[in-house]
């Protein structure tokens, strides 16, 4: 009997639980909804936890215009009619009012600067003078390997002159 009587005031507990944390959820996401709106964020990551249906709710309720193309991702438009993604591919619910298009980037860098070599070096050799401008002075090619971004840009032509 006395058990019956603790198992039963547990089950409440857990259902205020799980009412609280479903009205918490929906805060969060209403919250995050209106911020894209606003512009006050361009990405918010929502983390895993969101219930699909909980969130689709809680965009019909904004009255935000959903389009949903695969599972995984979704276009919207907000009352203010700003295009927004959410991209649940990676686990998470990512909102995006974002988006990012290929660009080829050329930038044409000069410097003029002074490097030391022997007094018989010949400065009409072009290979020598590139050999010790690059053990000298620190190149934007340098600064790329040091960030990590020299695989994601290619060095269209490196002259001394």
């Amino acid at each position: 009997m006395i058990q019956n009587v603790i198992m039963t005031s547990m089950n409440k507990y857990i259902k205020t639980d799980l009412r609280d944390s479903i009205k918490l959820m929906k805060i969060a996401i209403m919250n995050a909804l209106n911020n894209i709106e606003t512009g006050e964020e361009t990405k918010i990551n929502l983390g895993c936890y969101i219930p699909q249906s909980l969130f689709l709710e809680c965009l019909q309720e904004a009255k935000w215009e959903v389009e949903i193309g695969d599972l995984m991702c979704y276009e919207t438009k907000t009352p203010s009619g700003k295009k927004v993604l959410i991209d649940l591919v990676t686990g998470d619910c990512i909102l995006s009012s974002v988006k990012y298009v290929p660009v080829t980037i050329s930038m044409c860098l000069s410097s003029s600067q002074e490097v030391e070599v022997p007094r018989d070096f010949d400065e009409n050799d072009e290979q020598a003078l590139k050999e010790a401008v690059k053990d000298q002075i620190f190149l934007p090619t340098d600064a790329l390997e040091q960030t990590g971004y020299a695989k994601e840009w290619d060095v269209d032509d490196f002259a001394v002159i």
